[in-house]
């Protein structure tokens, strides 16, 4: 997030600085006609139709119209965009995650820590693992941490509170590779 501010702590347009990737060009980032981007960093093979502000996008999310994601870092290869009327605000999403239509993620009191981590998620942020699925319609507070691979374990819920933690019932083993 400190690469969003004006004058950034590492300047990626400096020319003697040695930035080294692997891999092929992916295609350019593509951008809708109902498409708002603001103070964000887009990277390829992103689709932004929705409005996108203060976020961090990795190659291949797909923000659909009517999506909002705010104050955000979502990562790689989001398996199915981000629905409509999604709200996320100060998240990390990791790779990987399915998110339904109608969720808000980010809401509630900031000043509850997690019940499980006080220690280190406790500014608000909440974080959801890789290749979670979150189901339409949940209200996620913050300081909340979905495990990865959690799935029928948020079926029934219509909101997760501000601290809660949730964890799979069982992780399978493609979740380490």
């Amino acid at each position: 997030m400190d690469l969003l501010q004006p004058n950034p702590p590492l300047d990626l347009e400096d020319p003697d600085l040695k930035l080294r990737t692997a891999g092929s060009i992916p295609p350019p980032a593509r951008f809708g006609a109902s498409a708002r981007v603001t103070e964000s960093l887009i990277s390829p093979s992103a689709r932004i139709d929705g409005e996108v502000y203060r976020s961090v996008i990795s190659p291949g999310v797909v923000i659909e119209p009517g999506a909002v994601v705010r104050e955000s870092i979502i990562q790689h290869r989001m398996r199915h965009p981000l629905r409509r009327r999604h709200r996320p605000l100060h998240l990390p999403l990791d790779k990987e995650v399915t998110v339904g239509a109608g969720c808000i993620i980010g809401t509630g009191d900031p000043n509850i820590p997690n019940f499980e981590r006080p220690d280190i998620v406790n500014t608000g942020i909440s974080i959801i693992g890789k290749r979670a699925t979150i189901p339409p319609g949940l209200r996620i507070g913050r300081n909340v941490v979905v495990g990865p691979g959690v799935h029928e374990e948020l079926a029934d819920r219509d909101e997760l509170e501000s601290g809660a933690s949730v964890h799979p019932t069982h992780i399978p083993l493609h979740l380490f590779v």
